[in-house]
């Protein structure tokens, strides 16, 4: 049996049906894994490909695209690969293979279908403010644990 689970391999409309939530969850998030991974390694010369038959060049061709050999599964709910969803890192890494790979072709290519820039953009920023105030916060954090420590130190 897979070391995964029942879930990473071809299955019937049947099969997957009688998955568990859980388990369509994981198939779905391991598979954007590994599709963005795929695009990532395409974007940085480990795979050969066709320039003219990149798989996966917008957010629906993403969700649909299907390769068994690559663990790689279809999924039909777009709030998988929502930019602003739950998977936003992974769907950073997504725009950045495409931005990679549409910039590997001459300007007489079609550009990939990233999706709509104005909206792209406002929800990168979105996510960009998110992880600022993150960060400021595991600051905050650090700089309390260091004064206790400092604190529990001074105390004999």
């Amino acid at each position: 049996m897979n070391p995964l689970g029942r879930w990473d391999r071809a299955l019937t409309e049947y099969e997957f049906n009688h998955l568990r939530p859980k388990e369509k969850g994981l198939r779905a998030v391991t598979s954007l894994t590994r599709k963005i991974t795929y695009l990532e390694d395409m974007a940085a010369g480990r795979l050969s490909f066709d320039p003219s038959n990149i798989p996966m060049k917008s957010r629906p061709k993403l969700r649909v695209f299907e390769d068994a050999s690559k663990g790689m599964w279809k999924w039909s709910l777009p709030s998988v690969d929502r930019i602003d969803g739950d998977n936003k890192q992974l769907m950073c890494r997504y725009i950045a293979a495409l931005t990679s790979l549409n910039n590997m072709f001459s300007n007489d290519e079609p550009p990939l279908e990233v999706g709509e820039p104005s909206q792209d953009i406002v929800q990168l920023k979105n996510i960009i403010s998110s992880l600022r105030r993150q960060n400021r916060d595991f600051l905050e954090r650090i700089d309390r644990l260091e004064r206790l420590l400092a604190a529990k130190q001074r105390k004999p």
